[in-house]
């Protein structure tokens, strides 16, 4: 007879780890099951030089109120401001303040509209100026384009402040500090979770564990795959509607350096290219004159599946040839893949056609008497496709979950 734990949590991203943290100080044991060999999930810091390259969350954002501001600094990680008053636009490049009176006129006509629409249909004829800044504004910050997001929800949500510090020692450092003394089982794949008369049964890695209760931190990415659905168990429809209705974004890095600095010198440089317009000057941070590009669901629709790093040059050659004219291009020394990422499949969530804040709420519900749970940054209202939101979402759930136990 395996014996029964009080809780299982899928996943030792921030939601898994948040929600073991919280049962812990409760007193309430805990096993974490992480299919990676490593925490953090979209949190993943690559060793570089001396210092780290971000590959998924990179930025504290709202950073004077933001609640791991004195986590980082307990832990002695540095932070470093990213100055939007100090960007640099290339040449040719159009005025952020036309873009919003195009998106202002289409979010007053989308109110209109009783059927929820992509943003996209009340968008007229967009000047080829503006490309790279709705690019910037709309398809790098909520993951997805103008045809995908929902016109009537797409901004539902917390609004940013840009008082945005990028993080210097590396976010995995932190988050490692978080699985310390706790039961984190990597290399863990589940592969079904059963529901039995008084508990659940988890496969892992072929074997059984019996749980009373679970907590899934999946990304919706993955919710969304068929294979996940033996995880879970008699998913009720308002769960099976919420899943599907939501979207999961696409947002990839790319770090590039240079023998020494050949682009105007500011922290964040927008350059003319529709696909990849947005970039920062990492060199402070990495001590290496470093550009780190944003690519979208645009430059990934114009790549192959699996971008090698070649593919991703020659992408961003014109861009680079307007910061080096002449002689050697930078070199692309890292580039993150979340888009094809089986543990992932995408960098985070947003409302799509059809989508609203209800739908992140029915993810909050549990089912199965109170026993199941879902957790991540897809079901926080407050602060969705954020790392504050995945750790709300494991701090909700592991409380409601303590009252049932």
């Amino acid at each position: 007879m395996l014996p029964v734990l009080p809780v299982v949590i899928i996943g030792a991203g921030v939601a898994g780890l948040r929600a073991a943290q919280v049962l812990k100080a409760a007193k309430v044991p805990v096993v974490v099951l992480e299919a990676r060999g490593y925490v953090g999930g979209r949190v993943q810091s690559i060793p570089y030089e001396k210092t780290w390259l971000e590959l998924g969350a990179s930025w504290l954002h709202e950073y004077s109120q933001h609640p791991f501001k004195k986590f980082f600094a307990q832990a002695g990680l540095k932070t470093f401001f990213t100055n939007y008053d100090n960007a640099h636009a290339l040449p040719g490049i159009g005025a952020s303040k036309d873009w919003y009176k195009l998106l202002k006129k289409a979010v007053r006509q989308a109110a209109k509209a009783q059927d929820d629409q992509p943003l996209q249909s009340f968008i007229p004829t967009i000047p080829p100026n503006l490309r790279p800044v709705i690019t910037m504004e709309i398809e790098q910050y909520y993951g997805a384009t103008l045809d995908k997001l929902s016109a009537h929800n797409f901004d539902e949500g917390h609004e940013h402040d840009n008082q945005d510090f990028m993080v210097l020692g590396g976010w995995g450092n932190w988050v490692n500090t978080l699985a310390v003394g706790m039961d984190v089982r990597l290399h863990t794949v589940v592969e079904k979770v059963t529901p039995l008369k008084t508990s659940l049964e988890i496969t892992a890695n072929g074997k059984k564990i019996l749980a009373r209760a679970v907590i899934n931190t999946m990304p919706l990415g993955v919710l969304q795959q068929p294979a996940t659905a033996a995880c879970l168990p008699e998913l009720p429809a308002h769960h099976h509607a919420a899943i599907h209705k939501l979207g999961m974004g696409n947002l990839e890095k790319l770090f590039f350096t240079a023998p020494f600095p050949t682009w105007p010198r500011h922290d964040v440089i927008i350059a003319n290219h529709p696909l990849l317009p947005l970039w920062y000057d990492v060199t402070p941070l990495l001590g290496t004159p470093t550009l780190m590009a944003l690519a979208g669901m645009s430059a990934l629709a114009a790549l192959p599946k699996n971008p090698t790093a070649a593919d991703w040059l020659a992408l961003a050659e014109p861009v680079l040839r307007q910061f080096t004219p002449q002689g050697p291009l930078p070199t692309l020394v890292q580039h993150s893949g979340w888009h094809t990422d089986p543990l992932s499949m995408g960098s985070y969530s947003y409302y799509a056609v059809g989508s609203s804040p209800a739908d992140r709420r029915a993810l909050q519900k549990p089912w199965l008497n109170g026993r199941y749970y879902l957790a991540g940054e897809a079901t926080d209202i407050n602060f969705p496709a954020n790392v504050q939101g995945a750790w709300r979402s494991g701090a909700r759930a592991a409380r409601a979950l303590l009252k049932t136990l």
